[in-house]
């Protein structure tokens, strides 16, 4: 039995993916200063992987850590939740986020591959192949780089049509596993 509603997770985190995943590249850079993105907290970002030589998609979104906002965007959508309410109730106020936050990096592996390739595959939708090599290779001195910033509305788009199922079990199997601990 669930504790949370489905509905209202669902709906946050349709906008955490609008919201955060806009910020990937940062509109406010310009193109010249495209850059891996990283998480705004205190603990290191995941370093990349290597992605197969047959797919660019995959292999820019891998060099630029551009699928590193998922804990991020997780942790937000269950800190809005009844769940964490009941997790913070059962643990304290002050050990609640920690708790949540532990868990959603225990349950991390298990997704963070599968959007890794929504991301790729929502840009392989945008972007040639030719493009997708430039980025990977070049970064901010490809003059592809303008084009990758202006299609992340696109982008975030299809993520939130492909991916936010995914961001919803990520956070559900966090909250239920912070719950149930003692």
């Amino acid at each position: 039995m669930r504790t949370f509603n489905d509905k209202r997770i669902y709906v946050l985190s349709i906008a955490i993916l609008a919201v955060l995943f806009s910020g990937c590249i940062d509109s406010t850079k310009s193109s010249q200063e495209i850059t891996p993105a990283t998480e705004s907290s205190s603990a290191p970002a995941a370093l990349p992987t290597e992605a197969p030589p047959g797919d660019p998609a995959l292999s820019l979104v891998k060099k630029l850590n551009m699928g590193s906002n998922l804990e991020l965007m997780a942790y937000q959508v269950a800190k809005s939740t009844h769940t964490y309410g009941l997790v913070a109730q059962k643990h304290g106020t002050d050990r609640a986020e920690p708790i949540v936050k532990m868990k959603i990096k225990e349950a991390l592996p298990q997704y963070q591959e599968r959007w890794d390739k929504n991301l790729a595959s929502a840009y392989s939708k945008q972007l040639s192949d030719e493009e997708l090599r430039s980025l990977a290779s070049q970064g901010a001195s490809s003059p592809y780089a303008t084009k990758l910033m202006s299609v992340r509305g696109a982008v975030a788009v299809d993520m939130k049509s492909e991916s936010s199922s995914l961001l919803n079990d990520l956070v559900e199997t966090a909250l239920s596993q912070s719950v149930s601990d003692n």
